[in-house]
């Protein structure tokens, strides 16, 4: 009987945490996903609006174009996006989409600070967390 109330408690414990959300979840992944439209329409002053100060002053919308279209000139064209994951990382909430290049996918990795403004940009290989 013990065994069994164990292995329950367990399972419960596992499957709340494997569907576990991050607060605030379809607001930050809609922020991602604006971000990813703008990426995708080369607007990349209003890609940047959603930044908190020091993103702000960190990634220039010229930067930020360099590194698209880099990433363009390397995997091919943007073709689709892919599946989008959440995770929290040392208190900052991350919203992870997958990116189909003609060539080879890419990973967005949004992260974002307590007041939901983007803290962190990155575009990385889809094997890098």
């Amino acid at each position: 009987m013990k065994t069994t109330s164990l292995f329950l408690f367990a399972s419960l414990l596992f499957f709340q945490c494997a569907n576990a959300t991050i607060e605030g979840e379809d607001e930050l992944i809609e922020v991602s996903d604006k971000i990813l439209d703008n990426l995708i329409k080369n607007d990349f002053e209003a890609a940047r609006s959603d930044f908190n100060d020091q993103m702000t002053a960190a990634l220039q919308a010229q930067q930020l174009k360099e590194v698209w279209n880099g990433l363009s000139t390397q995997l091919g064209s943007y073709q689709s996006k892919g599946d989008v994951t959440t995770d929290t990382i040392q208190g900052y909430r991350v919203v992870y989409t997958i990116l189909k290049f003609e060539q080879s996918p890419f990973k967005l990795k949004v992260v974002f600070d307590d007041a939901d403004k983007v803290a962190g940009l990155f575009l990385v290989p889809t094997n890098a967390k």
